[in-house]
């Protein structure tokens, strides 16, 4: 099963404007996540946690992969 396949078995069936609004704001509030973890390593003193980092980069790969999937693209086509 390709990556594509596990998260559209996922996905909440939204499509057209509503899914790809979704996976924009899905892409920025965990690109968010991903930059509030590494802010607390650099400014606050946190451990590094690279567990964390990985988990909030798969929750943003879920959402660029709803979004080609709306817009109808490939990862090869956007790379």
């Amino acid at each position: 099963m390709t990556f594509r396949e596990k998260v559209l078995k996922t996905w909440s069936g939204i499509t057209g404007d509503l899914a790809i609004t979704n996976a924009v704001m899905g892409l920025v509030g965990q690109s968010a996540e991903e930059l509030e973890a590494w802010k607390r390593v650099l400014f606050h003193g946190h451990a590094f946690d690279k567990d964390k980092l990985v988990n909030e980069l798969a929750d943003t790969l879920y959402y660029a992969e709803i979004l080609m999937h709306e817009l109808g693209v490939t990862r090869e086509e956007v790379q």
